[in-house]
C-alpha cells in the first residue's frame, strides 16, 4: 500500500457533501476521501495532458459527465423549490 503523508482540505456545503457521498457510494469507493482523491487526480492528469491515452481521455470525459450530472440535478432541485414540488425527482436518474 502506498503511504500518503500530505493532506488537502476544502469546505463543502451540506448539499455538496451529500452529492459526494452519494457519488462515492454509486462508484463503490471505500470512502468519500478515496472517491475525491481519484476524481481530482483524474481531472488533473487528464487536464494536464500528461497522459494522452484513451483511458486518460475517457476518465476526463467521465469527470465532465459527472459534473454535468451534478449540475442538472442541482438545477432540477432549484426548479422543484421554485414550483413547490420538493418531493419529485426531475433529474431523470442523472
Amino acid at each position: 500500500m502506498i503511504s500518503r503523508s500530505r493532506v488537502v482540505n476544502f469546505r463543502l456545503t451540506q448539499q455538496e457533501y451529500e452529492e459526494l457521498r452519494s457519488a462515492s457510494v454509486q462508484r463503490g469507493e471505500r470512502s468519500i476521501s478515496e472517491f475525491t482523491r481519484s476524481a481530482v487526480l483524474g481531472i488533473a492528469r487528464a487536464g494536464s495532458g500528461a497522459d494522452g491515452s484513451l483511458e486518460s481521455r475517457l476518465a476526463y470525459l467521465d469527470q465532465k459527465l459527472s459534473r454535468l450530472s451534478l449540475t442538472v440535478g442541482e438545477l432540477a432541485r432549484w426548479l422543484k423549490i421554485g414550483r413547490g414540488e420538493a418531493g419529485e425527482d426531475l433529474s431523470g436518474g442523472l
